[in-house]
């Protein structure tokens, strides 16, 4: 991999930089001078040491600081500015390397995405305290990735909010934190309006002949779709359930793995093919099925096996 070139960047680009962040972040405007300009300078210096292959240009970086700055002189309302040496001294003490990577990730910059995959990804499953299971943590990991560092129609990723002024790491733990309640909140709410779907109102849509099947084989089509869910690799476990529980969309999804939202839609459904052959083949092993009792367990499988998946998974 080339590596970027590194040079200075003049006092005046770096500071029409600054500005140009206070302006698009909606900050108040600084009296910039001198010693604004050294320090931004410094601040470009140490990012580029701490991480030599995120190829950020010091202007981006100085834009990207003025833009999440927020600093304020002694006794004035936050955001509000009145000189030089208040800037300056504000820049200083920001977390600079872990800035530097997070401007760069929010830029889309796939150096900055490997090395933020890597130093703070890598680790949320143990610090979520599943590092005996970190499958576990999948979809609490996943659905992370894809809010810090996939933006929206008009929004930037979230990682573009991270100010600086305290470690990212800490930051990026306890986003996983409220991240994983979420998640638990939404599952739970899930789980119980599916539960109520397949015990109450989906008997009403069901045709005689499936509601027949279902009251017949209720248990039998539920213990062999637990067993088929239950073979399921891990990775196919963890796409349903970032797609069904989580609820996350395909391009979301398809963010956390690197493939787009058609491959994501592919996957799943030969996951439900998946599934229901082998329910099928299950429950053929364990049930003298005539062939038409066959068919019919197959329409009540297919009909329900979203909602089997949330109650079961």
């Amino acid at each position: 991999m080339k590596e970027p070139e590194q040079r200075e960047e003049s006092s005046e680009r770096l500071l029409r930089a600054f500005a140009e962040g206070r302006v698009s972040g909606g900050g108040a405007q600084v009296q910039a001078g001198a010693a604004t300009a050294a320090a931004l300078q410094q601040a470009v210096e140490v990012g580029r040491a701490a991480w030599p292959r995120v190829p950020l240009g010091g202007a981006d970086f100085a834009r990207h600081i003025g833009r999440v700055l927020d600093v304020h002189t002694a006794g004035s309302a936050p955001g509000v500015l009145a000189g030089d040496a208040d800037a300056a001294a504000a820049i200083a003490s920001l977390q600079l390397p872990d800035l530097f990577l997070a401007g760069a990730a929010a830029q889309g910059l796939q150096e900055a995405m490997v090395e933020f995959e890597a130093r703070y990804m890598k680790p949320l499953p143990f610090i979520l305290g599943m590092g005996s299971a970190p499958e576990d943590a999948d979809p609490v990991v996943a659905a992370l990735r894809a809010k810090l560092l996939v933006g929206g129609d008009d929004a930037p990723p979230r990682i573009a909010s991270y100010g600086g002024r305290g470690p990212l790491a800490a930051w990026v733990a306890i986003a996983a934190q409220r991240t994983a309640l979420s998640l638990t909140r939404h599952e739970s709410a899930l789980k119980r309006a599916h539960d109520r779907a397949m015990n109450d109102a989906m008997a009403v849509d069901l045709d005689p002949e499936l509601r027949h099947m279902k009251v017949r084989y209720k248990e039998h089509v539920e213990a062999a779709f637990r067993d088929a869910l239950g073979e399921l690799v891990d990775r196919d476990r963890a796409l349903l359930k970032l797609g069904l529980v989580a609820g996350l969309g395909l391009e979301a999804i398809g963010a956390s793995y690197n493939v787009n939202a058609s491959t994501v839609s592919r996957w799943l459904g030969r996951i439900r093919e998946t599934l229901l052959e082998r329910t099928l083949v299950l429950l053929r092993e364990r049930l003298r099925l005539t062939e038409p009792e066959a068919a019919s367990i197959a329409r009540l499988v297919t009909s329900q096996i979203d909602v089997s998946v949330v109650r079961f998974l």
